[in-house]
């Protein structure tokens, strides 16, 4: 049964009507409502916006379309949006696209000097038949449907919030005062279908925590808003679960049941803001300051670029590559969630500074060119809704104090292991010279559909130089992984990890619970069951080694994150800048950045190619996607090194590095030698207690030399002496202090 409301009904239009995907319609003839003026050239003036309300400059400049789009001339679709504005699929009967109702609301009944729109009689007669349609939507439950369900948490819980942002419009000028108690009659079933907990979005686990969390935030906004305390009974219940069944172990949210982070972000973090302001719960600080901690280890922060990276291998539900810092107002949606600060200061990190928010600010107000109105699918009207709610951020000194106290900033050496909700785990491994994160176990809720999710090895990130390697979720070869010919990837199923101590899989077996306390080298065995692919990852203090083992004919595919500055050196002596492809057959590509160099070592000469992707991330496209294609025939082995800033300096080109770590009951040193001579050199390492000597290692490739003694005879320095072959050969010692940090 349909809630009586709208001048005309719905006709019987069921979820089967042939209307299903019609085709988007510029604007209603003007038949039976007037239509609304556009707005007149030259608006609106930037000048007279409030700084917190910039954001509705790209609004204004589509209240018109928004309107006019509003159907008048059919009996059964009478008040329908049918343009195509908000949300897909554009059909009669997704109530989301309905949800515009509080944008044309907002600017009817709110009295601003740039807002030729206020009380404009044919607005509100289109906002009417708007409201009208949108209510008749709604089900004898209570709630909402869209076009693929007919009874939708999103919907539902969405759209409340903005039915009662209407309503609260609305009564600042006691306009529409029908329309005003149907609101207020549809929004206490629609409270009550959110928060019946025998309903399957409560099962437990929590499968999507941004809508459950979008409607306790609407029911908490239900009851102060109608008012109707009544509907808060069980918030505190609700709460409860929430966050006891919503979040992973690990402090992410589930998004299903996995991680997403531009969910969690975007659209929870308001929510939960807003929850917490009606609320007062304090288990909501206890879940953000949680999930906080987790974005400090996941989101990577670049070094100059104006923003972060995505863990976006490990995101299961929407295409995730950046996060540019939030400047502009249209772009900071998440910004009420600075709401916490006071309570979780570390959320402080993931927004930019006052001074930085106050400039943007400026810089739109000054700015000559019209303002850019919003384009059709990018309307989201949460943006307005909840952008000039949100209080400022902390000062600039103290957000770089933030930054700097990013774990990966922070400390040179840690290894964390975090335990997902289903059997998906992440690993983030931070090394002198690198930090490298990845996922294993399955891609996502076998329950739960399709999953995003690419598995293995997400990203490797340098301390001075940024992003060097970054996987995707949405693109077929954008991420690290092994593709045979045949075209099975390890990283589009299962992968099973197993750990062992030291630099094969001949040690210890390490359990993952031991491996946040590991500070040493450690190998990551993968195994593929679906494609028969090996792939072994040792973790060393100035770089790793990829060992994979196919069956047969396959490629390394290695997606390069590239600067303009950046000049990449293959072995054979070509070379490359960002933007360019090129073929060639080489055993090593050095990448240079300024004064950080990344090796990249395979250790044969073979075909490989490099292909730029276009895809670009940050404002003005600081960096590409470019892919690195190794072609070989089942085995290879592949070193990754991050050079010491001394290693072209005279008489040998080698880069050194050495670590002392605490085994299980034992003092192990690993010492890594990279040679970037263009002849063979013979290696020699001395500790106190053993040496070694390495003949001939190759141009290009790296050598592991881990020493084991007992705790009680640990070594404190390490040696190591380099010459080149030939009859001028050269020498160069290093003396490594182990008791120094740094080494």
């Amino acid at each position: 049964m349909l809630l009586a409301t709208g001048a005309l009904g719905l006709g019987g239009f069921g979820a089967g009507s042939v209307l299903l995907g019609m085709p988007a319609r510029a604007e209603s003839p003007g038949l039976v409502l007037p239509l609304v003026d556009p707005l007149s050239a030259g608006l609106p003036d930037r000048e007279l916006f409030a700084p917190h309300e910039q954001v509705f400059g790209e609004f204004v400049g589509i209240v018109a379309p928004l309107a006019n789009s509003v159907v008048d001339d059919d009996s059964d679709l009478f008040g329908w949006m049918a343009d195509g504005w908000w949300r897909t699929p554009n059909d009669p009967r997704n109530s989301r696209i309905m949800e515009h109702v509080a944008t044309l609301s907002w600017f009817l009944c709110n009295d601003r000097q740039w807002n030729p729109y206020y009380l404009d009689g044919a607005l509100e007669q289109r906002l009417d038949a708007a409201i009208g349609y949108y209510l008749s939507l709604q089900g004898s439950s209570g709630a909402w449907p869209v076009t693929y369900q007919e009874e939708s948490l999103a919907t539902t819980g969405f759209g409340l919030s903005a039915l009662l942002a209407t309503l609260r419009n609305l009564r600042l000028e006691d306009l529409l005062p029908a329309r005003q108690e149907e609101i207020e009659s549809a929004a206490v079933p629609a409270a009550q279908w959110l928060m019946d907990l025998d309903r399957p979005h409560w099962s437990l686990p929590i499968r999507y925590a941004n809508q459950i969390a979008g409607a306790l935030a609407a029911v908490a906004d239900a009851a102060r808003t109608i008012p109707a305390p009544e509907l808060a009974g069980d918030l505190d219940t609700g709460i409860s679960l929430f966050v006891e069944h919503a979040q992973s172990p690990a402090g992410y949210f589930h998004e299903p049941l996995g991680l997403d982070q531009r969910y969690s972000i975007g659209t929870q973090f308001p929510d939960l803001a807003l929850l917490y302001r009606d609320t007062g719960n304090p288990l909501i600080v206890a879940a953000v300051e949680r999930f906080a901690e987790f974005l400090t280890f996941s989101l990577i922060y670049e070094p100059d670029s104006g923003g972060a990276y995505y863990f976006a291998s490990a995101c299961g539900r929407i295409a995730s590559s950046a996060r540019p810092d939030p400047l502009s107002e249209a772009g900071d949606t998440s910004g009420l969630a600075r709401d916490f600060i006071p309570q979780v200061p570390a959320v402080g990190t993931f927004f930019v500074s006052k001074e930085e928010k106050d400039a943007a600010r400026q810089a739109w107000t000054s700015d000559v060119r019209p303002v850019t109105p919003k384009s059709k699918g990018n309307t989201d009207p949460r943006s307005f809704l909840h952008g000039p709610l949100a209080p400022d951020n902390v000062t600039t000194s103290e957000r770089q104090a933030l930054l700097a106290a990013l774990p990966y900033h922070r400390l040179e050496t840690f290894t964390r292991h975090l335990l997902g909700t289903i059997d998906q785990n992440l690993l983030f491994v931070r090394r002198p010279g690198y930090y490298l994160g990845a996922v294993t176990g399955e891609r996502g809720d076998l329950s739960g559909g399709p999953s995003m999710v690419r598995l293995g090895t997400g990203f490797l990130w340098h301390p001075a130089a940024g992003m060097f390697i970054h996987s995707l979720n949405d693109t077929a070869d954008g991420h690290w992984t092994t593709l045979g010919d045949s075209g099975l990837d390890p990283a589009m199923s299962r992968l099973d990890a197993t750990y062992y101590e030291g630099p094969t899989t001949d040690g210890d077996r390490l359990e993952p619970d031991e491996l946040s306390g590991h500070e040493g080298t450690f190998t990551q065995q993968l195994v593929s069951a679906a494609t028969g692919i090996l792939t072994e990852m040792t973790f060393l203090a100035g770089g790793l080694t990829r060992r994979v083992t196919s069956a047969g004919s396959s490629q390394e595919l290695i997606p390069l994150t590239l600067r303009e500055e950046d000049v990449l050196t293959f072995s054979d002596g070509t070379t490359a800048r960002r933007g360019e492809a090129l073929s060639a057959t080489a055993e090593s590509v050095l990448i240079t950045r300024n004064d950080t160099s990344l090796l990249i070592s395979w250790g044969v000469p073979i075909p490989i190619t490099l292909e730029p992707t276009g895809r670009k991330y940050f404002v003005g496209g600081v960096s590409e996607q470019h892919l690195l294609r190794v072609h070989h025939s089942g085995d290879l082995t592949t070193q990754v090194t991050s050079l010491e800033s001394d290693t072209f300096a005279e008489p040998v080109h080698c880069s050194v590095t050495a670590a002392r770590h605490s085994g299980q009951g034992s003092s192990n040193v690993t010492v890594q030698v990279t040679s970037l001579e263009q002849d063979p050199v013979d290696v020699r390492v001395v500790t106190e207690q053993a040496s070694r000597s390495i003949d001939a290692l190759a141009p290009g490739a790296r050598t592991d030399q881990v020493f084991t003694s007992g705790p009680a005879r640990a070594a404190r320095s390490v040696v190591v002496i380099a010459t080149t072959s030939g009859s001028e050969s050269r020498t160069r010692v290093w003396r490594l202090n182990l008791e120094a940090s740094g080494n």
